[in-house]
């Protein structure tokens, strides 16, 4: 069986900082996050991109995850 390699997607640029957003930002379910969930919400965006990166240099070494 062939390994799978997973690849993470280029990140979307990203005009300003969080500070430069409105008070509540609009999800794609109609909830809206307040400054700190949504600062929450990038801290664990960049977690995951951080784990998939490692996940594929693992299958890159030969590993199987």
């Amino acid at each position: 069986m062939e390994p799978t390699i997973i690849r993470e997607l280029e990140p979307r640029p990203q005009s300003g900082h969080s500070r430069d957003l409105p008070p509540k930002k609009e999800a794609g379910d109609g909830a809206t996050f307040s400054p700190e969930q949504d600062s929450h919400i990038r801290i664990i965006t960049n977690n995951l991109h951080r784990l998939n990166d490692s996940i594929v240099q693992a299958v890159q070494a030969g590993l199987t995850v």
